[in-house]
């Protein structure tokens, strides 16, 4: 129930963001973030409260390395319509389901 939900959730976000993004593309797009429930965005490293030793993490790719050599199953889901700005990562084992997203995908940032 609860992964169907996360699901449901990560969905309704890439909806929002697909009809919120915009073509423009600065420089600190490549940047990595964290997406919320409601489309704010934080720092990679509030999964520091989760994943006490992550360590520098800045994109998907490093965290999905960083979890499958601790020996954690993760699963990983790159939506085609949203070119490469969104990344779905589950680590069903500790009960994570993120969603990394581009600069661009972010509507606001929450503050620490």
């Amino acid at each position: 129930m609860r992964a169907k939900r996360n699901k449901s959730l990560c969905f309704a976000f890439l909806e929002t963001a697909l009809l919120a993004s915009s073509p423009a593309i600065s420089a600190e797009a490549a940047e990595w973030y964290l997406a919320s429930r409601h489309g704010e965005c934080a720092e990679i490293g509030t999964l520091r409260r989760e994943v006490p030793d992550l360590g520098e993490i800045g994109s998907p790719d490093e965290f999905v390395a960083h979890m499958r050599r601790k020996g954690h199953l993760v699963e990983v889901n790159v939506p085609a319509e949203l070119d490469g700005k969104a990344v779905a990562v589950r680590v069903p084992e500790v009960e994570l389901a993120l969603l990394f997203v581009r600069r661009e995908l972010c509507k606001g940032f929450l503050r620490k």
